[in-house]
């Protein structure tokens, strides 16, 4: 069994500045696995590439490397303010807060002259810019998207110095290679200097796309696995209870769900959901009963500005006993060390962030609890996450006591949402953006639309009434009753609330009618062309029709003075015959033979010139 290192026992030898800091600032004695592993390598100018379960102190693993290679090298190099010396990427904004918060605790005292900026979404890009020029970036700390952008300014390209640049770290670094990032990342690493050193961490390095990265973006790297040693593609701390739950529906979902709160009340709890809309309803519907009053209810999505979700995440780290509502924005890297236990009750879209959502518990070593929330039909699931060697086990449902069942909870929820408008359209909205979410999940072999019930579905989300919606236009759905409620007649609670839905509601119907304007306005136009078309065919066709029987009128005149000429018939023939071919114009002066022969000769030869 190993025994726990020392800071300062380190092979190379940390800068004494350094596991200072460490001591005085984070009161870390001893190091964690990941950290044995990978700071030697850097300390020694090695790429590396580092696969670690989640929650095992990957932030000093890379912060540690970069402050020692400042330390001893700052004499040499004599930093200016907008020399920048190190970047830090990472996929969220509230990781890349918490990784610039522990920099900035490690700057106390030993590097209070290092100029560290903080660069993400939700703070407007001209105040990040002055900022960076008034106080300069040795080490920036940034989203991708943000990263690009104030790297795309002007001004900025002539403030900032690369002349110096040393580290580049990629934290969650799967993540960075999901498409939304994969674009901004290229552009920021063929930005950078080449002759640089590259790290990266991740909970996997199987991935197709950073076997690339790992290939073209790193000089021979080191590769280092810390984790639990069983061969798996994600690893999971020995620390954790992982377990899933098979349930007959959502509504029993929700049946269970409600129990389970009831009976631990006294945890502190993070309940993971597909989407925004769906957090924004439960949230809700949970705040406006008092079934969970020992429960400090909150929720936090990636539609919420960046005050609010640092609000949010304050709130909930200070609290004792309570339950966090959240999408995968807070699934990846978010140190809150006393989560206890961690409840999905949406599948994860991406398999990968089923491994982040559970490592927010069992964190530096704590236990911690997970559950998954399974529909029967979703089993299959359980056999995916076998065989990628994670280990999950049955959930033993006699423990938790059902004191409320679906009847009793469908009335008591269905009592909240007619006291308030506002819960109702959250709840048509949950429902909405959770069929399309499982309409469009990527394990779509195991999630299947087809075999959704959308009846209960629509109960978990205590719907009146069916929103239209073109997903589920057709179907037979069963397991479902509409209600006759009025929902106009339902008053918000929040007159505010009531005002702006009602300014939203007009804005869509003015665009709605809009859009049929337009559309009525492009069908005329069309009918029009259509038309006009039509008619320009129509006449060419006459032409055609007029100038071909004139040449049929032109050649069977030509046969006539022929037969007039050679005597096979009369003069009196003649001009019956051209009355037949034209009685408008024939002339009625009697002509003689050779007057016609003449005149029809000579409009020959005109008609040949």
């Amino acid at each position: 069994m190993q025994t726990d290192q020392k800071w300062d026992n380190l092979t190379p030898q940390l800068d004494q500045a350094v596991v200072q800091s460490i001591k005085e600032n984070l009161k870390f004695e001893t190091m964690m696995p990941v950290q044995k592993v990978s700071i030697p390598l850097m300390l020694r100018n090695h790429d590396v590439a580092v696969e670690a379960i989640t929650g095992s102190g990957k932030t000093l693993a890379f912060l540690v490397p970069v402050l020692h290679s400042y330390q001893i090298n700052k004499a040499k190099l004599k930093l200016k303010k907008h020399d920048v010396y190190s970047i830090v990427i990472v996929p969220v904004r509230e990781l890349a807060n918490q990784i610039f918060d522990v920099l900035e605790q490690m700057k106390k005292n030993h590097f209070e002259e290092l100029k560290t900026q903080l660069l993400i979404g939700g703070i407007p890009t001209q105040q990040q810019i002055e900022n960076i020029q008034k106080n300069g970036a040795n080490i920036i700390i940034a989203t991708p998207g943000k990263l690009k952008e104030i790297f795309d300014n002007q001004d900025i390209k002539e403030t900032l110095n690369y002349k110096n640049f040393e580290v580049l770290i990629l934290d969650e670094a799967d993540r960075l290679m999901d498409m939304e990032f994969y674009d901004d990342i290229q552009y920021v690493l063929t930005s950078l200097p080449k002759l640089r050193r590259t790290s990266l961490f991740s909970a996997t390095l199987s991935s197709q796309r950073l076997t690339e990265l790992i290939k073209f973006g790193l000089r021979n790297p080191q590769r280092q696995s810390k984790g639990e040693e069983d061969g798996s593609d994600y690893q999971v701390p020995t620390t954790l209870f992982n377990e899933y739950l098979l349930l007959p529906n959502r509504l029993s979902k929700i049946e269970f769900l409600v129990n389970f709160l009831l009976q631990n009340q006294g945890e502190k709890m993070i309940l993971f959901l597909n989407t925004c809309a769906s957090v924004d309803f439960y949230c809700k519907l949970l705040q406006s009963t008092s079934l969970l009053k020992k429960l400090n209810i909150s929720a936090i999505h990636g539609n919420l500005k960046q005050k609010k979700r640092s609000k949010v995440i304050d709130g909930y780290r200070k609290s004792k006993s309570a339950l966090l509502l959240a999408t995968d924005v807070i699934a990846r890297g978010i140190d809150i060390d006393d989560v206890t236990q961690i409840i999905q009750l949406d599948p994860p879209q991406d398999p990968s962030s089923f491994i982040h959502r559970i490592g927010r518990t069992a964190r530096t070593g704590r236990q911690g609890k997970a559950l998954l929330l399974l529909d029967d039909n979703e089993k299959d699931f359980i056999y995916y996450l076998k065989v990628k060697n994670v280990q999950v086990s049955e959930f033993d449902k006699s423990k938790i006591q059902i004191k409320h069942d679906k009847e009793n909870l469908k009335k008591v929820f269905t009592d909240v949402l007619k006291s308030d408008r506002d819960i109702v359209e959250k709840a048509k909205s949950g429902f909405t953006s959770f069929i399309r979410s499982y309409k469009e999940h990527d394990l779509k072999q195991i999630f299947q639309f087809q075999k959704l019930d959308i009846g209960h579905v629509a109960n978990s989300f205590f719907l009146f009434r069916l929103p239209r919606i073109k997903e589920i236009l057709g179907k037979s759905i069963t397991n479902f009753k509409q209600q006759d409620i009025d929902l106009s007649q339902i008053p918000f609670k929040d007159k505010n609330q009531e005002k702006q839905f009602m300014t939203s509601k007009a804005l869509r119907e003015a665009e709605r009618q809009k859009i049929e304007e337009e559309k009525k306005l492009k069908q005329e136009q069309l009918a029009k062309k259509k038309d006009i078309k039509n008619k320009g065919h129509i006449r060419r066709k006459i032409k055609r029709e007029q100038f071909f029987d004139d040449v049929d009128d032109f050649q069977e005149e030509n046969r006539l003075v022929k037969k007039l000429k050679n005597g096979k018939i009369t003069v009196e023939e003649y001009q019956e015959k051209m009355k037949e071919l034209d009685p408008e114009e024939i002339n009625e002066t009697k002509m003689t033979k050779k007057q016609i022969i003449s005149c029809t000769g000579s409009s020959k030869r005109k008609g040949k010139k």
